[in-house]
């Protein structure tokens, strides 16, 4: 939900997560937790696949708000967009940061959209991955989602932050903006029991 206005399926996709983990305990296993966070930007705009839905009350883009490559001249779709006056200037941005460094996770995985075919990409920082290609094709793998093998995001990416701070993380592109069809619910939930198994984020 960090684009939550604009990816409405990134918040229907996480509260399904939070329904089924809570009613199926069984599939985390022991020895781990999962965080879901729904909606790190509930002050934007229901604007499906528009740009106004990417941005919180003070007209920001919290996914050019953080503090890898981040640059004053952040673009979205090759157009200018607001990137605050600083890395972590706003209020969403600095609590996902605090929650994170706090909880210290072994692996973050960001939604977004939109992929025709779902897409998994890496977070990169200064020339590091932490990890994260292998995360990328553990979880592309089991989600039936394309992979690609190079970061898409732009300046002041969040996932990219999260590598800047040794965690592994990946970007997961949805099939749609407004809905969350039962194809990517299903897909997506295989993808996050795959990085329970996989070796190198246990």
């Amino acid at each position: 939900g960090l684009s939550a206005g604009f990816a409405p399926s990134t918040v229907a996709l996480a509260e399904r997560a939070i329904d089924h983990f809570g009613l199926n305990p069984q599939d985390i296993p022991a020895g781990y937790a999962i965080h879901i966070i729904p909606n790190a930007n509930p002050d934007s705009p229901h604007a499906p696949g528009e740009t106004p839905g990417r941005l919180n009350a003070n007209g920001v883009d919290l996914n050019r708000n953080f503090d890898c490559a981040w640059s004053a001249d952040a673009n979205f779709r090759n157009q200018p967009i607001d990137p605050g006056s600083a890395p972590f200037s706003e209020p969403e941005a600095q609590a996902l940061r605090d929650y994170i460094n706090r909880v210290e996770p072994v692996a973050v995985v960001f939604y977004g959209a939109q992929a025709a075919s779902g897409q998994v990409s890496p977070g990169y920082c200064n020339s590091d991955d932490a990890g994260s290609l292998d995360l990328t094709e553990t979880y592309s793998r089991a989600a039936a989602y394309e992979r690609r093998a190079v970061a898409i995001t732009g300046s002041g990416d969040a996932s990219d932050w999260v590598v800047a701070r040794g965690i592994p993380s990946v970007f997961v592109l949805l099939r749609s903006y407004a809905s969350l069809s039962e194809r990517d619910w299903a897909a997506n939930l295989e993808g996050i029991r795959a990085l329970f198994a996989a070796p190198a984020h246990q």
